[in-house]
């Protein structure tokens, strides 16, 4: 079974809770062995952390000093809620070289569907309306 058809059969699978597949792993899966791909994979990750950490951090200086430590109870939270999702999705492969393939790829969707939201925070604030449905 070629790479490839590899992660394109785990992708949907890492993906239970998600929506749609990103289009980050499509370009990984076209690495062209397991060294390559893990490192594709987690560079896409570390940008997806990126993005998001920049919103997280502007969305905290622009909150009025009495909201910004409910922010940050909110965003540890987070944290640990995509690490244990991901977690429990990547057991399934326990043992296997996919597993963190799978971890990797629900990491970095989670984080980009948190950067949304956190983007959604500023665009709502920016337009004065009222943010508590995001």
């Amino acid at each position: 079974m070629t790479m490839k058809s590899q992660i394109s059969k785990l992708i949907p699978f890492s993906c239970i809770i998600f929506t749609a597949k990103s289009a980050f792993a499509e370009d990984c899966a076209n690495r062209p062995n397991e060294q390559a791909l893990r490192e594709c994979l987690s560079l896409e990750y570390e940008r997806a952390d990126s993005d998001m950490s920049l919103l997280y951090k502007r969305v905290l200086s622009e909150l009025p000093s009495d909201r910004k430590s409910g922010m940050i109870e909110s965003q540890r939270a987070w944290i640990k809620f995509r690490d244990a999702a991901c977690a429990f999705v990547g057991d399934d492969r326990k043992g296997g070289s996919s597993q963190g393939w799978v971890i990797a790829i629900c990491k970095t969707q989670i984080t980009e569907e948190r950067t949304i939201h956190l983007k959604k925070q500023i665009d709502c604030r920016r337009d004065g309306q009222d943010c508590s449905t995001y």
